[in-house]
């Protein structure tokens, strides 16, 4: 679409990019359900990540493969302390954002 992108450099607009992130939100890939907060959407997806974790887990114990899964486990567990700081900060955020509309 015109407007979208640079014409020099070919890289996203401000415009483009909010095109692009209202589109995603009214036509998400993965059926997300946007209408539920953003941190209760985290959380579930930390919930998912989670139960694989201790799938792989499972699978480790059965001692064929524990090293690399091990491994594999360890980036999960990176990953989901991460998303609890997100998760955290947006649920401040939504905070605010009630108070401000009670507010108003």
């Amino acid at each position: 679409m015109e407007g979208d992108t640079c014409k020099e450099c070919g890289r996203w607009t401000d415009q483009g990019i909010k095109m692009l992130q209202e589109n995603s939100r009214l036509h998400p890939v993965y059926n997300t359900d946007f209408s539920k907060p953003l941190s209760v959407l985290i959380e579930n997806i930390r919930s998912q990540i989670a139960k694989s974790r201790g799938q792989l887990g499972d699978i480790s114990f059965t001692g064929m493969w524990e090293h690399p899964i091990k491994e594999v486990e360890g980036l999960l567990t990176c990953g989901l302390i991460a998303l609890w700081h997100i998760k955290e900060e947006m649920e401040k955020v939504e905070a605010r954002s009630e108070n401000e509309n009670s507010n108003t």
